[in-house]
């Protein structure tokens, strides 16, 4: 199986099911940001409403949908392709759920399952972790440093830790912290999620259930995150890390891994696209110094921001025991580690 870890970070300067499509948000710091259960994300479907809001007090969001393209050829040369724009006129590829280890196949009642998207925060974390290592301190009075008595947050006690193994799915999912090393996810045992930044979510998902026949049966687990650092940029910032797993039996040559964003930054009327391919860098600016209010969209008035995304790291080259050179040439512009005297 071929794993691939992603990072990007998202910064200004849900499906067609009748049952609708579940969501989290990113509410921490200066951002407010939806992240839908079937990976795409500030757009709902079911009510046509985009919520990517930077500044968190403002009106005016810079993002209208986004989600993960996948493709790549089957030792056959089969092309298949599994893409996210903004699930509607059937062009849904990507489900809620995980996938199993064997096959790569799920259910609509485990994919139902996990349509949600969970939050956790730092804070809650730091709580969990400090009073059970209280409790396992002679030296620490649980009375005296939690004076109020201590429960475990839903937050913590929901977190999709482990898999369901008799059903052929992977024993892990969503990173948790082994207080005792029993490897199982047992909060009253001191066991607590893992996370990135100072809030995050996690969702799983997967391009098998409803396209098999084009799909690549690739899981991929979601960590979005955000900070509340008092630094206003880094509080301005989304980060997402996606971990995407091969569940299939087939390998795939020419794999391509990217990130479909439509940038609405207030007023989408005038709005101009441009890149910095050195810095993997895309963006979104005003073409003049007002954005207004347009088509229902709430504008950022006077001398508006830009937001853009940014590559923070993709998935590795096969190694080939060399220091691959250095191509700067578009469309193959290198990401790091290239031509630094290091063997792979």
């Amino acid at each position: 199986r071929n794993m691939y870890t992603l990072s990007f970070l998202l910064v200004v300067c849900c499906s067609e099911h009748v049952r609708g499509q579940a969501f989290g948000e990113l509410n921490i710091g200066d951002v407010r940001a939806r992240f839908c259960a079937n990976g795409r994300v500030a757009f709902d479907t079911l009510a046509s409403s985009i919520l990517f809001q930077v500044p968190a007090s403002g009106a005016a969001s810079a993002n209208y949908s986004g989600g993960l393209w996948i493709g790549g050829q089957t030792t056959g040369g089969q092309l298949k392709l599994s893409s996210t724009m903004y699930d509607t006129g059937g062009t849904m590829h990507f489900f809620p759920g995980p996938l199993t280890t064997t096959g790569g196949t799920t259910t609509q009642a485990v994919s139902d399952q996990y349509n949600q998207v969970w939050s956790v925060t730092r804070a809650e974390i730091n709580a969990h972790l400090a009073y059970y290592s209280c409790l396992a301190d002679p030296g620490c009075n649980v009375a005296i440093e939690f004076p109020n008595g201590y429960a475990i947050p839903s937050s913590i006690l929901d977190w999709p830790a482990m898999g369901d193994v008799s059903g052929g799915y992977d024993q892990y999912l969503a990173p948790f912290y082994d207080y005792n090393a029993d490897g199982n996810y047992v909060p009253g045992d001191g066991d607590a999620p893992c996370i990135l930044g100072d809030q995050a979510l996690f969702n799983v998902f997967n391009d098998r259930l409803g396209s098999a026949n084009q799909s690549l049966g690739v899981e991929v687990q979601a960590m979005p995150f955000a900070y509340d650092s008092g630094d206003p940029m880094l509080d301005q910032t989304v980060f997402v890390r996606y971990h995407l797993i091969n569940r299939s039996s087939e390998t795939y040559a020419n794999t391509m891994l990217g990130f479909f964003n439509d940038f609405d930054l207030g007023c989408a009327d005038d709005d101009f696209i441009g890149c910095d391919p050195s810095r993997n860098l895309a963006y979104v600016y005003n073409w003049d110094d007002n954005d207004q209010n347009c088509l229902g969209a709430q504008g950022y008035g006077a001398q508006p921001p830009a937001f853009g995304m940014v590559l923070l790291k993709g998935p590795l080259l096969d190694a080939n025991a060399a220091d691959d050179g250095a191509t700067n040439v578009l469309p193959n512009w290198n990401g790091q580690a290239f031509d630094d005297g290091v063997i792979d």
